[in-house]
């Protein structure tokens, strides 16, 4: 936690650019491997590791809170009334 990152972060920070510098690596040989040959998204990918994780996040614990607390609305079931008219077919 905390406590490591007060001690060394450039140590850290070093750990974490090789780390995404292998993930970018390998992410450039998917790649290419593609017969497609799209363009490689780098700076998708780096992003990936700042957004989309803290979104999940979010989904994650908002549906752990929606299954914790119950659904806020209900089923919404049809009342079913047996009244419906057919439009004339031209």
């Amino acid at each position: 936690g905390w406590a490591q990152t007060q001690s060394n972060v450039l140590t850290m920070a070093l750990f974490w650019f090789a780390f995404t510098s292998i993930d970018a690596l390998c992410g450039w040989i998917a790649y290419r491997l593609e017969p497609r040959r799209q363009p490689y998204p780098l700076f998708l990918l780096i992003a990936q590791r700042f957004v989309y994780r803290q979104l999940m996040y979010s989904v994650v614990l908002r549906a752990v809170n929606a299954a914790l607390t119950g659904p806020s609305v209900g089923w919404g079931k049809l009342e079913r009334t047996g009244r419906s008219e057919v439009g004339s077919a031209v």
